[in-house]
């Protein structure tokens, strides 16, 4: 019974809180929901200000100087917010209202910010446009210089409107009239080149419109080294560093933001590209150009018309310089739900629950523990809503403040401080940190710290300290002596907290202060590893501006080494029987589990197996939708078995030896006698067993479904795939990495490193995307 005596929600309805925030870019379907925070409202406001400006200065007045044209104002917008917080849902909202009400004269972007470089993040913008389309918009730019030189003339003044309007084609026009072509194209050029100082731009775009050129022009523009062709006309340089990058993107802008067009162009996770960026300190004066660069395209935005969304954690701001920062307005922060958010957003959510009223089967108590346990993170909040409406449907009571707490305990209390450390010991290994676990200062037991990290090319080290909650003063209290107690000994070390369960947005700014760095919250469900980097870059980039004032900077590095490879030994040797147990611990329940796993009846039977391992089962009797779901999921496991390579090696080596030894080298040798590959191999091939046979349930689910079962089984199935999943070590796959170096080098480390991440987020979404694609492919939808 609910707590107005109405009739509750109809039990067989499906959830209407999803699994997982997905949000997406697509305009297809109704728009998700979102509850108009002051946050949203603000978005929104300036992308409809942007959209409603009018329309750029007229050609007969731009500038004759081969300067930027004049343009309706663009705008540069930052959306910050802490993880779980909804900043990428709302980056999304103003995509898929641009593309709605933007109408043909406005092109929208979306970017997700995975690069590491401006230079990949160029690439993958790039990837968005044909090369037909950035060659119509050339030719558009063309256009417009003719219609201008036409325009400028009493014997040639009546064709402008044609050529305007395209009604007449340009080229067409200057080939009849015998128009000087080279001088048209030399002022294209030098607009497009104005705005990065660097010709090659404006010379590869206009060769786009010339045959003979245009392949070689593109090739270039992809990254590639300039081809004979071009290197005779004054390019000598690929597209390869951040600075040419950035001003590619801006050449973007200038195109698709010309007069007449608008160019929305929204970057999420842009810290991903700051924090790879500001790590290079290898000379100031490389930062230096690359901000000025920065700079550069910010103010090129904005004169060129187009609106430029970046959307990342609130301390991206402190990765730029001043007078780069000062360019980004409005800043819009993505504040935790308040009360009146969360009930509009349970009342727009069961609104699609039929026989549903208000915000029932919730109640308002339920709306405070919400609240309270997850101190308004809107993922959080989706989730535990997704778990509490499941319960209500089995035993239909009110969801209350009681079925809250019990549902948190199930679904989000997991992250224990030891798996934390677990955790950042295997991020820092594999991205080749030093550093010293559980390193004590002192008799003090509140002296130690949970991980000592040498700082790379510095004498110094920082401490990271892993809390179970942050939410209350006595926490706080609690903090502030353990950092009294490490600082009584290293007064001057840089400390960054991590919070295992949870953070209150009150507490974390006092924290804050404390710390001078923001702590950070553990979140199995987000990039955690690209998160702690980045505040551990943040404190490096910090020590490295205090060293460059310090006259014994030289002696402190050599007597700071000493030190620090004294104390690594040390503590490695005293730490080093743990881990072989803990290891051999793992190894054999991971060996038990696979058994288990070969036994079940599941995996026998006469199904064909495809090249990759995956079961066929009749594939085509699934949507297209969900077979490439499992398909790319399948692939990219397989992608990440490295064995093959490694046995490679060693046949090439023999059949190359003139003794005819077969050797592997002495990493490869390394990585495989540790242990910890094979490990992270096992969880691969029960990952790969775990989602054949998801897809195998699936499919003989779609087959005999009976046309009054609804999507029930299906969610049972889904449901199934989660919780096998979260059962099973994920963060070993980390250790692929060192076979992926090992084989192919650096390079090879940082691809699979990204792979993973990439996989465990798409494989923790799986269940959640393929219940909506089934049902959405369903006949009965």
């Amino acid at each position: 019974m609910n707590s107005h005596g109405s009739t509750p929600p109809s039990l067989s309805v499906a959830n209407p809180f999803p699994y997982a925030a997905i949000a997406s870019v697509t305009t297809d379907g109704p728009d998700p929901i979102t509850t108009p925070t002051a946050a949203v409202r603000a978005a929104r406001n300036e992308l409809d200000r942007y959209l409603r400006r009018t329309d750029p200065v007229p050609l007969a007045d731009q500038p004759q100087d081969g300067g930027i044209p004049r343009r309706g104002e663009g705008t540069v917008l930052a959306v910050v917010g802490n993880y779980g917080s909804g900043k990428t849902h709302l980056c999304i909202d103003l995509v898929r209202r641009s593309l709605r009400d933007g109408g043909d004269t406005t092109t929208t972007v979306y970017l997700p910010a995975t690069a590491d470089s401006f230079v990949g993040l160029f690439q993958r913008l790039l990837e968005k446009f044909s090369q037909q389309e950035i060659i119509a918009q050339v030719r558009e730019y063309y256009a417009d210089a003719v219609e201008s030189l036409l325009a400028s003339s009493e014997l040639t003044q009546d064709l402008a409107p044609h050529v305007r309007d395209r009604e007449t084609d340009a080229q067409d026009i200057v080939h009849r009239l015998r128009l000087p072509e080279t001088e048209i194209l030399r002022e294209v050029q030098s607009s497009l080149s104005t705005v990065t100082n660097n010709p090659d731009f404006g010379t590869a775009l206009t060769l786009l419109l010339r045959p003979g050129f245009t392949q070689a022009a593109w090739s270039w523009l992809k990254g590639n080294a300039p081809e004979e062709v071009l290197r005779e006309r004054g390019i000598h340089q690929a597209i390869d560093t951040e600075q040419r990058a950035l001003g590619a993107i801006g050449v973007l802008a200038l195109l698709y933001g010309r007069p007449g067009h608008r160019f929305v162009l929204a970057v999420d996770e842009f810290q991903q590209v700051l924090y790879a960026i500001t790590r290079d300190k290898d000379a100031d004066t490389h930062h230096r150009a690359t901000m000025a660069s920065f700079r550069t395209l910010l103010s090129t935005c904005r004169k060129a018309g187009t609106m430029l969304v970046v959307c990342g954690v609130p301390d991206i701001l402190e990765h730029l310089d001043e007078n780069v920062r000062e360019r980004i307005t409005p800043v819009i922060t993505v504040r935790p739900l308040a009360e009146s958010d969360l009930v509009d957003y349970l009342r727009q959510s069961l609104g699609s629950v039929p026989s549903g009223r208000g915000i029932e089967p919730f109640t308002p108590d339920a709306v405070e523990a919400l609240l309270q346990i997850t101190d308004g993170s809107v993922r959080t909040i989706i989730r535990l809503c997704h778990h509490a409406f499941q319960r209500f449907q089995s035993d239909h009571g009110p969801i209350d403040a009681r079925t809250v707490q019990e549902v948190a305990r199930d679904h989000i209390g997991q992250s224990s401080p030891l798996h934390v450390r677990d955790r950042i010991g295997r991020i820092l290994d594999g991205r080749g940190w030093n550093y010293v676990p559980r390193r004590r200062f002192g008799q003090d037991p509140e002296s130690i710290v949970d991980a000592w990290v040498s700082l790379p090319d510095s004498d110094r080290c920082c401490g990271i300290l892993v809390v179970d909650v942050l939410t209350s003063e006595d926490d706080l209290t609690g903090l502030r002596r353990r950092l009294a107690s490490v600082r009584h000994d290293r007064p001057e070390v840089p400390l960054l907290v991590v919070v295992s369960r949870h953070l209150s947005s009150a507490i974390e700014e006092q924290a804050r202060r404390l710390l001078d760095i923001a702590p950070l919250r553990y979140d199995p469900h987000t990039s955690f590893e690209n998160d702690l980097m980045a505040r551990l870059t943040t404190l490096q980039d910090r020590v490295l501006r205090e060293s460059r004032t310090d006259p014994l900077h030289t002696m402190r590095t050599e007597i700071g080494r000493m030190n620090n490879h004294q104390l690594r030994i040390h503590d490695s040797v005293e730490n080093v029987a743990d881990r072989l147990e803990t290891l051999v611990s793992d190894v054999q329940r991971q060996k038990v589990l696979i058994q288990q796993l070969a036994e079940e009846p599941a995996f026998h039977g006469s199904q064909p197996l495809a090249p990759g391992g995956s079961l066929l089962l009749e594939q085509e009797q699934l949507p297209r939708e969900v077979l490439v779901l499992f398909q790319t999921a399948l692939e990219t496991l397989e992608d990440l078995q490295q064995l093959d390579r490694v046995f490679d090696s060693l046949f090439e080596s023999a059949q190359n030896s003139p003794d005819g030894r077969s050797t592997l080298s002495a990493g490869i040798r390394k990585v495989l006698r540790s242990g910890r590959t094979g490990t992270a191999l096992s969880v691969g091939i029960q990952l790969r067993s775990l989602v054949g046979t998801y897809q195998k349930a699936v499919t003989n689910w779609w087959n005999s479904r009976p046309e009054d079962d609804g999507d029930h089984r299906l969610r049972v199935l889904c449901r199934a795939y989660e919780t096998a999943y979260e059962y099973l070590p994920i963060s070993r796959l980390s250790d692929l990495a060192d076979l992926a170096e090992a084989v192919d080098g650096p390079a090879a480390r940082r691809r699979t490193t990204r792979t993973i991440e990439h996989l465990t987020t798409s494989l923790y979404e799986l269940g959640a995307r393929v219940e909506r694609a089934v049902s959405d492919a369903s006949p009965n939808r």
